[in-house]
């Protein structure tokens, strides 16, 4: 079993590592080529188990998705040139946003002959990591302390994290409305939220902003509404970000208006947003990276969760600071590593130079800066 003093001396290992190659903790990269490139389909919930595929991305506005290798039906990966031979099971869970970057990578792995059996799973909670029933755990957010670390601590399951990605989502009208620049969360509740159901003007939301404690008064001209399903995980963030505490506040279900314009294409959702014919005074929301990726033909709006509004930025998602954004992590059974040298190899090929990169030009997901990918690369090294 490892113990506590192992994670201890992974850490003294990064900050060593770090020093030596002049880490900075403080990132100023702008988005790199996925953020600039990656123009998926939202990524929908899943609830079922599934055998390793390919991730497919409904083709959207700028990119085209790179093929990759895909499973037999046996689950089994294919082979890859030059690849070592390992062979081996894993048993993989994600929250349901991770799953396709754990797909992508291991279709981008491949295996010698006979391979690595892969078995991937949703769950939304470390539970089932935590019970030492799976080998690794993809996760939207840093383990909790108590009710999760503790019952990893009372299973003897000892792990390393690793973040992989940054997720946000953007709030975007017409890049041709050049009259609204930032929203605050009583705004977007007004406007986005179960309560605006209905509303087709920017000022039927007035009242309801008023209400909420919002000095906004929106003008007199048509509103049109779109963005991603409401089950998506674009919506899911949008929602538990913003609306959820509001709607809590007021006793309402928390959700998105029912009568806005859904679509699983991010295409037809920029179409929608930036159309001329829609009238400039648009609104919707997005993946941060497609937004980013399309500034030509919608303008990602400043958020104000209450500190005055925040610019969008990769450093301020990284840091957490934008109020729409999350970082992604792979959680690893240090013990199960050890022992089985088809988890060692996975995780390597998620800490290798391109699988990563290469999985995330097809996502709706944001690269990590160099520095703070190799933060990741280092704590894995030093295991």
């Amino acid at each position: 079993m490892v113990t506590i003093s192992r994670r201890w001396m992974v850490a003294a290992l990064a900050l060593v590592l770090a020093a030596c190659t002049g880490t900075n903790n403080t990132p100023t990269a702008t988005p790199g080529p996925a953020a600039t490139r990656a123009t998926p389909a939202a990524t929908t919930r899943a609830t079922t188990s599934v055998t390793p595929s390919q991730p497919t991305a409904t083709a959207s506005a700028r990119v085209a998705p790179t093929p990759g290798a895909t499973a037999s039906a046996s689950g089994r990966l294919p082979p890859s040139p030059g690849a070592s031979a390992v062979a081996g099971s894993i048993a993989i869970a994600d929250a349901a946003a991770v799953d396709p970057i754990s797909r992508a990578v291991a279709a981008a792995l491949g295996a010698g002959d006979p391979g690595i059996a892969a078995t991937f799973s949703t769950d939304e909670t470390f539970a089932s990591f935590c019970a030492g029933q799976v080998d690794a755990y993809g996760a939207v957010r840093k383990i909790k302390a108590r009710g999760e670390a503790d019952v990893c601590a009372n299973n003897n399951v000892d792990y390393v994290e690793l973040r992989i990605a940054l997720d946000a989502v953007a709030v975007v009208t017409s890049a041709q409305n050049a009259d609204l620049v930032c929203l605050g969360f009583p705004d977007l509740y007004a406007l986005l939220g179960p309560e605006s159901t209905g509303f087709t003007n920017w000022k039927d939301a007035n009242s309801l902003a008023a209400t909420l404690g919002s000095g906004a008064e929106f003008a007199d001209q048509p509103l049109t509404v779109a963005g991603p399903p409401a089950d998506a995980d674009a919506s899911a963030l949008l929602i538990d970000a913003i609306i959820a505490p509001i709607a809590a506040q007021r006793s309402q279900t928390a959700g998105v208006r029912s009568d806005y314009q859904a679509s699983p294409d991010s295409t037809a959702v920029i179409s929608t947003v930036a159309n001329p014919a829609s009238g400039a005074a648009t609104l919707g929301w997005l993946p941060y990276s497609v937004a980013a990726a399309n500034a030509d033909q919608v303008k990602i709006l400043r958020l104000d969760g209450g500190d005055g509004c925040i610019n969008p930025s990769v450093d301020k998602v990284l840091s957490g600071a934008y109020p729409t954004s999350r970082s992604l992590y792979l959680y690893v059974n240090l013990d199960k590593a050890d022992a089985n040298p088809a988890l060692a190899a996975y995780v390597d090929a998620y800490m290798g130079p391109d699988t990563l990169a290469t999985a995330l030009q097809t996502l709706p997901y944001l690269p990590l800066p160099d520095d703070v990918l190799q933060e990741s690369r280092f704590a894995w090294q030093g295991r």
